[in-house]
C-alpha cells in the first residue's frame, strides 16, 4: 500500500508540473491587456486542473478495488 501512495504522489506531481506549464502557455497565448487579467486567468486554470488531478489520481484506482 505504501508503494501505491508513493507512486500516486509522484504521478500527481508530474502531471501538475505538466499542467502548470500548459496553463502558463495558454494564458500567455491569450494576450490579456493587463497583468491582473493574466494572473487571474492563470490562477483559475491552475486551481481547476490541480484539484481535478489530485482527486482523479486517488479516486480512479480506488474505484476498481472491491470492498473488504
Amino acid at each position: 500500500m505504501q508503494t501505491y501512495t508513493i507512486f500516486s504522489s509522484l504521478v500527481i506531481v508530474a502531471v501538475n508540473v505538466f499542467l502548470t506549464t500548459t496553463a502558463e502557455l495558454l494564458s500567455t497565448w491569450q494576450k490579456f491587456s493587463t497583468q491582473s487579467e493574466f494572473e487571474a486567468s492563470l490562477m483559475l486554470k491552475l486551481c481547476v486542473v490541480h484539484v481535478i488531478n489530485s482527486i482523479a489520481v486517488r479516486a480512479f484506482p480506488n474505484h476498481h478495488i472491491p470492498p473488504p
